[in-house]
C-alpha cells in the first residue's frame, strides 16, 4: 500500500512538473513576436551570378525577444502564408473587381465587413541558414557558421531587448524551382499587399524548431516546439521594399 502511495504521489508530482515547463514554455513563446518586415526581395541567382537551384523570397524581418536571457531557435523550419480581408467600409464592386463597366460603378457599392478578400496561401518555406547582421563570431558556433563573418547560420539567435532593440532575421523563402512556381505564388501575395485601401493583408509565419534557453550553465532545449507569428503590415504607413534580383 505504501508503494502505491509513493508511485501515486511521484506520478502527481512529474504531472505537475510537466504542467508548470509547459506553462513556463508557453510563457516565453509568448514573449517573441515579429515587429516588421523591413523588404522583400526575389532572387534566383548567388552573389557570383550562377543560377540557383530554388527561386528565393529574401524577407528581411525584425524580431523582438521580450524575455530577460537569450533564445535559440535550432532545426527551424518557417512556413509562409498570405491572405488578406477586406476593409470594414463601403466600397464598389469596381475597387474589387476592376472589369466592372463604367455605367455600373456607382450601382454597385456594398457594405463589407472582414470578408476574406484572398484565402490564406502558402508562399513558400524557409529553413537553415539564416541571415543575421547583428551576430557575431561569438553568438554562435564555428560549424554552424557558412562564412567567416558569421552572418548566415544554421539556427536563429534572439536576443533580449523588446520592441526598442528588435533582431534583424532575414529568411530565405524558397519559392519554387521554376519561374511558374515562383509566378503562383508572387502572385497571389501581390494580389494580398496590392490594394491597401481596400484590402487588409495578412501574413503568418508558422516555425517548428527547438528551443533553446541561455543561462549561466548554458544552453537548456526543448524539442519540436511550435509558434504562429501574425503580422498586418501597415501598408500605407510603412514602406515595405520589393525587390527583384535586379534591383
Amino acid at each position: 500500500m505504501q508503494k502505491r502511495v509513493i508511485i501515486i504521489v511521484m506520478a502527481a508530482i512529474f504531472i505537475v512538473g510537466t504542467i508548470s515547463v509547459a506553462y513556463a514554455q508557453q510563457d516565453i513563446i509568448d514573449k517573441l513576436k515579429i515587429i516588421s518586415i523591413q523588404s522583400v526581395q526575389v532572387r534566383d541567382k548567388d552573389e557570383k551570378g550562377n543560377n540557383l537551384d530554388y527561386i528565393f523570397l529574401d524577407v528581411k524581418t525584425r524580431l523582438a525577444n521580450s524575455n530577460d536571457r537569450d533564445i535559440r531557435l535550432r532545426d527551424g523550419v518557417f512556413t509562409f502564408y498570405a491572405s488578406s480581408v477586406y476593409q470594414n467600409r463601403e466600397i464598389s464592386k469596381r475597387e474589387i473587381a476592376p472589369e466592372v463597366p463604367e455605367k455600373g460603378r456607382d450601382e454597385c457599392k456594398t457594405q463589407v465587413s472582414e470578408k476574406d478578400a484572398d484565402k490564406k496561401k502558402e508562399i513558400g518555406k524557409a529553413a537553415k541558414p539564416f541571415f543575421m547582421p547583428s551576430l557575431t563570431p561569438d553568438d554562435c558556433k564555428n560549424d554552424d557558421c557558412k562564412n567567416s563573418d558569421c552572418k548566415n547560420v544554421d539556427h536563429i539567435i534572439l536576443k533580449p531587448g523588446g520592441d526598442t532593440d528588435p533582431n534583424v532575421v532575414m529568411f530565405h523563402v524558397k519559392l519554387g524551382r521554376t519561374q511558374t512556381e515562383a509566378m503562383r505564388s508572387l502572385m497571389h501575395l501581390m494580389n494580398c499587399i496590392g490594394n491597401p485601401g481596400v484590402k487588409i493583408p495578412h501574413i503568418n509565419i508558422e516555425g517548428k524548431f527547438d528551443l533553446g534557453i541561455k543561462s549561466n550553465k548554458g544552453w537548456s532545449e526543448v524539442e519540436a516546439v511550435k509558434i504562429e507569428w501574425l503580422f498586418i503590415p501597415k501598408m500605407q504607413e510603412d514602406r515595405v521594399n520589393f525587390m527583384t534580383s535586379a534591383d
